[in-house]
């Protein structure tokens, strides 16, 4: 079989795009009927589909909410929420216009301007990504059309000054970053880094890049949610009856959403912590019991079956973005999506309830004749930081969008050398990879 440079098959691409592609995104799982509408209705008024749009909208709410809102899973284990995401599409499949409107446009020209930061990260060498993180507090989200070029360099490790490979690794965790300054060369450390990243790709020049990230093997490839959508097109008599249908809503593109979620987790109390509900965190325990299990087999011997080391982050990362998504739209578009299962245990309403109120004041692609509904969903005191429950359909959206994205890490990797066309095959050593998944940090 022929075979280009760096380990990566190029006779394959064709068939592996399409196996990606026979995975649906389970969207009936994830949000009811009226956020869907909304989505659709979106999506089409800019000629894409929801998936491509919808891939956008994901790692920049995580990078609103930033590095100091995690999930405290346990007393002595809290999970960041910032996610890694690339999108695959053929030309003319609408990346362009949902990098713009699902991420760039909102970002710089409603929500920067009200909060005097730019999240948008512009400076892609090691010394601005460090002033960015100083600046902004280790948030912000890497947004790239084709990204495959960022990506390339970023694995190449060969230019002066440049990231690499090791850092984004440390940007997923949101961990420490030491490094010297100055001439005296002092030491110096950002302490969060939780930045996100959002990527567009033609699936072709993409997947070359995804196999040398592959040939690795240093668990960069697991921290990235990579998804290949089947793309359609429409007419532009077609694309203007959504976009009637978009200008008759109370909810006409995603300012006014975004600058809800940064005005509600950007309070004076700094830090805002999520827990789970108690159904959610059954939900949660009883889907990770098999992959306890199934490690327990592979450290004693037992078993040599591949346990994906990131599942279970990315489940809990996903269910606090979700929630929070489903929760910014209920609000919206009125719908009361969530129940009681969002509120909180104990406290008052008012910092929820402020905060909502100030992103309703800027908010403008909200209709003003719309009556809008505040519900708080956080217990806050004067000197306690809120905490939010994230609830049981958040938690089982969350895990089927993990199934998801794990059935295309399934297929994606037969681009490269080391993993053959009949199974998927881990290229991590197993031990490692296992020690972390069990390991809070």
């Amino acid at each position: 079989m022929p075979k280009s440079k760096g380990g990566f098959h190029a006779a394959r691409v064709p068939a592996i795009k399409e196996e990606a592609k026979q995975c649906d995104f389970p969207w009936h799982d994830v949000f009811d009927a009226p956020l869907l509408d909304w989505l659709e209705t979106f999506s089409r008024a800019h000629n894409t589909v929801k998936e491509i749009m919808f891939a956008a909208i994901l790692p920049t709410v995580s990078a609103l909410l930033g590095p100091n809102t995690c999930v405290k899973v346990l007393e002595t284990y809290e999970e960041p929420v910032n996610i890694f995401l690339v999108c695959l599409a053929e030309p003319k499949a609408g990346k362009s216009q949902s990098m713009r409107l699902g991420c760039t446009q909102p970002l710089t020209t409603f929500v920067g301007k009200r909060v005097q930061t730019e999240l948008l990260i512009q400076s892609f060498t090691a010394s601005g990504m460090r002033k960015h993180m100083q600046t902004c507090d280790g948030q912000g989200i890497i947004a790239r059309d084709e990204c495959q070029r960022f990506l390339k360099d970023i694995i190449a490790e060969n230019k002066k000054d440049s990231l690499d490979a090791t850092m984004l690794v440390l940007f997923h965790d949101n961990s420490p970053w030491f490094f010297n300054s100055g001439q005296e060369r002092k030491r110096k450390c950002i302490e969060k880094t939780g930045i996100s990243f959002l990527g567009y790709s033609q699936p072709n020049s993409f997947l070359e890049v995804y196999a040398k990230m592959v040939d690795r093997g240093d668990g960069l490839i697991d921290r990235f949610l990579v998804t290949v959508p089947r793309g359609n097109t429409l007419s532009h008599a077609e694309v203007k009856l959504f976009a009637d249908k978009l200008n008759n809503s109370p909810v006409k593109d995603l300012r006014y959403i975004y600058n809800q979620i940064y005005a509600i987790h950007h309070g004076a109390q700094g830090k805002v912590s999520y827990t789970f509900s108690p159904e959610a965190e059954k939900l949660f325990n009883d889907h990770t019991s098999s992959t306890v299990a199934a490690a327990n087999a592979v450290f004693n011997g037992e078993s040599q079956e591949f346990i994906d080391s990131k599942d279970e982050k990315h489940i809990i990362r996903l269910s606090c973005v979700i929630h929070v998504l489903k929760e910014a739209f209920s609000n919206a578009l009125g719908t009361n999506e969530l129940s009681g299962a969002s509120a909180a245990r104990t406290g008052t309403e008012g910092a929820s309830a402020a905060g909502m109120s100030a992103a309703r004041k800027g908010r403008e692609g909200v209709s003003a004749t719309r009556t809008s509904t505040t519900r708080a969903s956080a217990a806050v005191t004067d000197d306690q930081p809120p905490t939010f429950v994230i609830s049981l359909s958040s938690m089982r959206g969350a895990i089927a969008v993990t199934k998801y994205f794990a059935e295309k890490r399934n297929i994606l990797p037969k681009v490269a050398s080391t993993t053959n066309l009949k199974s998927t095959v881990c290229i991590l050593k197993k031990s490692t990879r296992l020690a972390q998944s069990r390991t809070p940090h």
